[in-house]
């Protein structure tokens, strides 16, 4: 590669500031992080790094998502496995829990603040889901003798029944619990990447 080439190499990596995150559409086999590392990227997989050897990136986002105090201390680069990234609202009123998110890792930033951590959870719908509602009634007993003639039910048991009615009891109107027929979690269509972050300004 000759110097020209390296000369552009460097001015175009110095362009992307440190701290960016980016998606990598590679996996992180040895060879590719070897690779990312040459070029100053490394994985958003929630690693823990030396302040002193990663001064750059350490200086950018701090102990956003976790760390250890003192200039020797550790710092984490966010954990982006299986989760996807949200701005941060600040004053605007996006995210109405966002005085309730967490830290990453021990250390971090919690609230409305970058490296906060937020868990599942499911709004109710514009379109609320509902079931049909038939109010007050009652269900009619299957096979329930209505004279005074006597036969087998079940076995050897007979049954008479009396001169009221041959419905079950009204229990009113009420809901049922959902059991069953929902999925592990709520997410729109999507496609895994890996993200990795920069971590220095030049190769």
């Amino acid at each position: 590669m000759s110097r020209k080439d390296l000369n552009i190499k460097k001015i175009m990596s110095q362009l992307i500031p440190t701290g960016t995150i980016m998606p990598y559409a590679g996996s992180f086999t040895t060879e590719n992080i070897a690779n990312l590392l040459a070029l100053g990227w490394i994985p958003c997989d929630g690693a823990s790094y030396t302040k002193r050897d990663y001064i750059d990136l350490y200086l950018s986002i701090s102990n956003n998502f976790g760390g250890t105090g003192g200039s020797n201390g550790t710092f984490n680069v966010p954990d982006l496995r299986g989760r996807f990234v949200r701005g941060v609202t600040y004053t605007s009123k996006n995210d109405p829990d966002a005085s309730a998110r967490i830290v990453s890792n021990v250390g971090g930033k919690q609230g409305n603040s970058v490296g906060s951590l937020q868990g599942n959870a499911t709004g109710k719908p514009n379109n609320a889901f509902s079931t049909s509602n038939d109010g007050l009634h009652v269900h009619n007993v299957p096979h329930a003798p209505v004279n005074n003639n006597a036969y087998a039910i079940a076995g050897s048991h007979y049954g008479i029944w009396n001169s009221g009615g041959v419905t079950i009891d009204a229990s009113g109107e009420h809901t049922h619990t959902l059991v069953s027929g929902f999925d592990s979690e709520s997410r729109p269509i999507n496609s895994y990447v890996n993200f990795i972050i920069k971590f220095s300004a030049e190769e």
